[in-house]
């Protein structure tokens, strides 16, 4: 059977759409993606998205029916190769899966050089749960520090970015971000936040961030009552503990144990 690895377009992927559905919104630069056919059949696509002298992979899917033949590590092979040739220094892998789903991914990275960097658990917790947790009391006195991301103006957004960026951030675009995003101000200054993303049918709370306990529950309280006027209670929140004091925050926000329904890890290869 004859093969062929093609760029597609990410904005117009053709006959590689159902491949790329679950690829979700660019970190930013230019998107690369990789489709792989077998005797003109589509069966597999990577995404990945280069910022600046590094790659970002985040999405490899090969199609059930064609599933162990090799075809997610060649379309790897190509991205690395690609990658070379345009003298990228690094290229990272994030990778959000169930448990018993991590040891294929982990073998695929391992086999062409990765190293794991770190992981972190993904908890779940019904937006009910929030409503009716620690937080329902404060839900009809929203603090007057409290305005909503995309009112900020752009000078707010500049500065509070320029701030976040140099102590190691990722910087804020609220493009990518739901309307129930909350800023803290303080003196006209953005000085913290919790920023909510779409997730399929559901809600990513993508960061939280505030100097003091008033300012992280100001802006938890006022993210809960956002986003109690437009989803349904059943909705369910997904969170990375992408630091260690994250697990208790919301814990303390639903006023429960916390269910982890998965692992993120982010794994990196240097190529210079």
């Amino acid at each position: 059977m004859m093969h062929e690895i093609v760029r597609v377009s990410p904005n117009a992927p053709g006959a590689y759409s159902a491949l790329m559905a679950g690829a979700g919104q660019s970190a930013g630069g230019e998107t690369i993606a990789l489709g792989y056919s077998l005797s003109g059949v589509p069966c597999g696509a990577l995404v990945a998205d280069c910022l600046d002298s590094s790659l970002l992979l985040r999405w490899i899917c090969v199609d059930a029916s064609f599933q162990n033949r090799g075809i997610a590590g060649r379309l790897l092979e190509a991205l690395l190769a690609r990658a070379k040739q345009a003298e990228i220094v690094s290229v990272d892998a994030v990778v959000c899966l169930a448990e018993n789903q991590h040891s294929y991914v982990e073998a695929l990275l391992r086999q062409h050089g990765f190293m794991c960097a770190e992981t972190r658990p993904v908890f779940r917790l019904p937006l009910s749960s929030v409503l009716s947790g620690p937080l329902a009391a404060g839900i009809r006195t929203i603090s007057a520090n409290v305005a909503a991301l995309n009112t900020l103006r752009s000078y707010q957004l500049r500065d509070f970015n320029h701030h976040i960026v140099s102590s190691g951030y990722e910087k804020i675009r609220p493009e990518e971000l739901l309307q129930e995003s909350r800023v803290w101000l303080e003196n006209d200054r953005v000085t913290g936040c919790i920023l909510f993303a779409p997730c399929g049918g559901d809600i990513e709370l993508r960061w939280i961030y505030g100097s003091g306990s008033e300012v992280v529950r100001g802006l938890s309280t006022a993210g809960a009552a956002a986003l109690a006027e437009r989803y349904p209670p059943e909705t369910v929140i997904h969170a990375a503990a992408l630091l260690p004091t994250t697990g208790k925050l919301l814990k303390r926000i639903s006023g429960k144990d916390l269910e982890s329904e998965a692992t993120v890890a982010r794994w990196h290869l240097g190529l210079i």
